[in-house]
């Protein structure tokens, strides 16, 4: 849980208004407060992820909310 917190406090010190992460059995969902996300926008939250975390993009689902 603390692990998940911290993401979320970089995701948001990088810019997005609202975020939470969840991790279960090492594949990541990351819910962003947003009107849609570009490309841009998923590329810097995955960098975020995998440098971090060490998981494979494989396993991250990336979602606006």
């Amino acid at each position: 849980m603390e692990a998940e917190t911290v993401l979320e406090g970089m995701i948001m010190a990088s810019g997005f208004e609202d975020v939470v992460v969840t991790n279960v059995d090492d594949s990541y969902t990351v819910m962003v407060k947003s009107n849609g996300l570009t490309s841009d926008d998923v590329a810097k939250i995955l960098g975020i992820l995998v440098k971090e975390t060490g998981v494979s993009a494989t396993n991250v689902k990336i979602s606006s909310v």
